[in-house]
């Protein structure tokens, strides 16, 4: 059984995210403008997301033709702040998390073995968000955000001689560029849903406006 890991195709999801920017300067030129958040508006999102690439950096012994294979893992989850320092411009924070396990059982000479790969991934990033579309129940933004990410991988076997043939950066370093919106269902509850890079490709949830 062969394991073969396709880098993301980022110009698709450039030309996608670039879509969608444009699909919103279009909406914030024609929906009118009533004032969502004013200034000391606190919003609280809570979201989960996907894919789960940490289910993808659980290595093993790729050579190995026979075997059964069982994989967990937590979708990114997260949670993120944002003050509002004007009607435009708020300053946030966002943690998220995301955790993928793989365990790999196989025999060989009539042997019996495991190899077990983990991988858990914590993002914090201050984020500085530009609110471009402000009506009565939608916000429209654009976030920006660099901060740290801390990346625990373990691996193991009960072979000695299997090798860990995986191989993945764990930079302590993370940046973000997303496309997000809010719609309140009420003046204080709504939906989130945004798209981008650093943190989950796509991810929705609960908001909470205060």
């Amino acid at each position: 059984m062969t394991y073969i890991y396709q880098k993301n195709n980022y110009k698709t999801k450039n030309s996608l995210f670039t879509g969608l920017l444009t699909l919103a300067l279009f909406a914030c030129s024609s929906l009118s403008h009533a004032q969502t958040y004013s200034l000391g508006t606190t919003i609280i999102d809570v979201f989960a997301g996907g894919p789960n690439v940490s289910k993808v950096f659980v290595g093993g012994a790729a050579s190995l033709n026979e075997g059964t294979e069982t994989l967990t893992g937590i979708l990114p989850i997260g949670l993120r702040a944002e003050y509002m320092v004007t009607d435009k411009f708020g300053i946030g924070l966002e943690v998220s998390y995301a955790s993928g396990k793989r365990v790999y059982d196989y025999s060989q000479n009539d042997t019996a073995y495991t190899i077990t790969g983990e991988h858990n991934k914590l993002r914090v990033l201050p984020t500085f968000n530009f609110h471009f579309l402000d009506n009565e129940t939608v916000d429209l933004y654009l976030a920006l955000g660099v901060g740290m990410k801390d990346v625990n991988y373990i691996w193991s076997s009960t072979n000695n001689n299997d090798i860990d043939d995986l191989e993945f950066p764990t930079g302590k370093i993370s940046s973000k560029l997303a496309l997000g919106t809010r719609i309140f269902f009420t003046d204080n509850i709504g939906a989130n849903f945004a798209f981008g890079i650093g943190g989950p490709l796509i991810n929705g949830g609960l908001s909470i406006k205060i």
